[in-house]
């Protein structure tokens, strides 16, 4: 043999090489079966979408910043004074003098 070629006595067999379908995939049979198939993802994505809130630990993105929500930060890490309380002051002067009584 010549070593460009593979035998054709290798396509498709046992430690020789996976051959192509019509549409150039490699054919199921050929495939392991721990490799997930399209139809399981999407049963596994549908399954999950529908899941009344499958990320318990986590808080929604779209909660962020709006009432009942949590605050965001800005750049520098901290809460912009739009979503601090009327009450709130974000002047130290205020602060220093309260201290002092």
């Amino acid at each position: 043999g010549n070593a460009a070629y593979i035998p054709l006595t290798q396509r498709g067999a046992a430690n020789g090489v996976a051959t192509l379908d019509a549409s150039s995939l490699i054919p199921d049979a050929q495939i392991p079966a721990t490799i997930a198939r399209d139809t399981e993802i999407t049963s596994a994505i549908s399954t999950h979408a529908a899941a009344a809130d499958p990320h318990t630990v986590y808080q929604k993105e779209s909660e962020k910043a709006v009432a009942n929500g949590y605050a965001s930060l800005d750049a520098t890490g901290k809460v912009p004074s739009a979503q601090l309380p009327a009450t709130a002051s974000t002047d130290d002067s205020i602060i220093y003098a309260v201290a002092l009584g």
